[in-house]
């Protein structure tokens, strides 16, 4: 009898242990897979709602962290919009534009300004 199928449910789930090892327990990975992962995908490439992470992330349409804050923290999470703590938000929009190249690695939103910081790649 073939156990292909166990063979690749294995497969699937070393490969979605391996990815969640990369991302740092401390960051905002946990508040991500708490709030957003459900509609925006498990690496934020998209699933029911639009890709926020990665290449076909449609962030750039609002231009600056201000105005993707403002969106964030006013329409999401869609079933529950403006439910988080303002300090989750911006631990979100953190992990998005650091995730997303528009920021350093080591960018805290009371850095700058954050009209000052162009969604453009």
């Amino acid at each position: 009898m073939s156990h292909w199928w166990l063979a690749v449910a294995c497969a699937g789930l070393l490969s979605l242990n391996c990815h969640a090892s990369e991302e740092p327990d401390g960051s905002g990975w946990v508040l991500y897979r708490q709030h957003c992962a459900t509609c925006h995908g498990p690496d934020g490439g998209g699933y029911l709602s639009p890709a926020i992470i990665g290449p076909d992330s449609a962030l750039e349409s609002y231009g600056d962290a201000q105005r993707l804050l403002h969106y964030i923290s006013t329409a999401m999470p869609q079933n529950n919009p403006g439910s988080l703590s303002e300090e989750t938000y911006r631990e979100l929009l953190t992990l998005l534009l650091i995730e997303n190249r528009f920021v350093p690695p080591d960018w805290s939103p009371d850095s700058a300004e954050l009209s000052a910081v162009r969604l453009t790649k």
